[in-house]
C-alpha cells in the first residue's frame, strides 16, 4: 500500500502527517525544533524522525512504500540539503524507512503549497523567524528574508519579544519612554525585579523560542495603548511587508496574492488590521487570502506533486478532513517545547 508523508519543521516544533494513496489519514506526530542552523543536524533529524515514528504508530510495521517530503526551516542551500539528508539516513534506518522515496526542502515551499495551493503569489511567514517566498506564473522563485534570528528576522516571534525586553530595559533605566513593557516583561520571566533580567536570558537554557513567547504581550500591550509596544509593532509589520514587496517587485507582480501564516498569524485582528496597514502603504494592490491548508498538510501535497500523484477533489477533500484529525490528537510533552 503506497503511504504519502509530509514533515513541516521550523524553530518550534515539528509536525508530521501520514495519509494513504487517497489522502486519507493515517497519523499524525509531533517532535521539538527541527531548524539544523538552531539544534544542529543530530537535533534536527532526531526530531523529525520522532516525529515520523510518532506518525506511525498505529501501524503494525512501518510503511514500506513510502513517499516522503520533509521541509525544515534553516535548509538554504545545496550543502545545508547534503548535509541534512546524510544526518537523516541513520535515524531513519532505526524506525524502518530507509527505503522511502525522500524530498527534501526548506519549510517556505511547504509554506506556499500550503497557503496558496500552487497558485503564483506571495506566503509570509511570521512565526518564530519570518520570510517571504513569492512564484510567479512561471515557476520562478525569490525570497526575502529568513536569515535568522542572529542577522535578521524583523517582525517575527524572536525579534518582537527581543525588542520587548529591550523596550523594557530602557524604560527601568530612563534612557527610554516608560512602558508597561516594562512590568510585563518582568512578570513573564517571573522575578522581582527587572535587574535580574540578565540572570535568566544569558542563562544557556533560555531558548530563543522562549524570547519568541513575549510576542502575544507585545500585542496586548499595544492593543491596551502603550506608545511604545504600538511603535514596535509598527516597525515590525513595516519590515514583513517590505519583504513582501520585495519579491513582488522581483517577480513583477503587480497585484500579488499574498497569505501569511505561522503562529504569529493567530494574534486575531490585531495582526490583520496592522498588517492591512502596513500594505496600504507598501503594496495598496495586493490581494488577501486564506491559508487554504495547514503547513503540514502542504508537505503531503508537495510529497504527493513528486510522485505526480493526481490531487482531484477527493483527494483535497480528504487531506482537508486530516487536518481535524491532527487538531484532535493530544499533545504530547515534547511537542510542547
Amino acid at each position: 500500500m503506497t503511504f504519502y508523508c509530509g514533515v513541516d519543521g521550523g524553530g518550534t516544533r515539528t509536525r508530521a502527517l501520514l495519509v494513504d494513496a487517497d489522502g486519507a489519514f493515517v497519523g499524525y506526530g509531533a517532535s521539538g525544533a527541527s531548524n539544523p542552523k538552531a539544534v544542529g543536524l543530530e537535533g534536527a533529524a532526531f526530531s523529525v524522525c520522532e516525529a515520523l515514528e510518532r506518525a506511525f504508530r498505529d501501524l503494525p510495521t512501518p510503511p514500506q512504500d513510502l513517499h516522503l517530503f520533509i521541509g525544515l526551516a534553516g535548509v538554504r542551500t545545496e550543502p545545508d540539503r547534503s548535509a541534512v539528508m546524510d544526518a537523516l539516513r541513520g535515524p531513519m534506518a532505526e524506525i524502518g524507512i530507509s527505503g522511502a522515496t525522500l524530498h527534501l526542502g526548506h519549510d517556505l515551499d511547504v509554506a506556499h503549497a500550503a497557503a496558496l495551493g500552487g497558485e503564483p503569489g506571495v506566503v509570509l511567514v511570521v512565526g518564530t523567524g519570518s520570510a517571504a517566498l513569492g512564484r510567479d506564473a512561471k515557476g520562478r522563485t525569490r525570497q526575502a528574508g529568513g536569515w535568522g534570528w542572529f542577522i535578521d528576522d524583523p517582525g517575527s516571534g524572536y525579534w518582537l519579544g527581543y525588542q520587548a525586553m529591550r523596550a523594557a530595559a530602557r524604560s527601568c533605566d530612563g534612557r527610554g519612554p516608560m512602558t508597561i513593557l516594562e512590568e510585563r516583561v518582568r512578570s513573564f520571566l517571573r522575578i522581582q525585579t527587572l535587574h535580574e533580567m540578565p540572570n535568566i536570558i544569558y542563562n544557556p537554557h533560555f531558548s530563543r523560542e522562549r524570547v519568541a513567547e513575549l510576542a502575544p504581550v507585545v500585542f496586548e500591550v499595544a492593543d491596551a495603548g502603550d506608545a511604545c509596544a504600538n511603535r514596535i509593532l509598527k516597525k515590525g509589520f513595516d519590515e514583513l511587508v517590505l519583504m513582501v514587496a520585495t519579491v513582488s517587485r522581483e517577480l513583477e507582480m503587480e497585484r500579488p496574492l499574498l497569505s501569511a501564516v505561522g503562529g504569529i498569524t493567530h494574534s486575531g485582528m490585531s495582526f490583520v488590521t496592522r498588517l492591512h496597514e502596513a500594505m496600504q502603504t507598501q503594496l495598496p494592490f495586493a490581494r488577501m487570502a486564506h491559508a487554504r491548508v495547514t503547513p503540514v498538510v502542504g508537505s503531503v501535497i508537495l510529497a504527493m506533486q513528486k510522485n505526480h500523484c493526481c490531487m482531484d477533489e477527493t483527494t483535497l477533500k480528504n487531506l482537508q478532513e486530516a487536518v481535524v484529525n491532527t487538531a484532535a490528537i493530544p499533545a504530547t510533552p515534547s511537542d510542547e517545547g
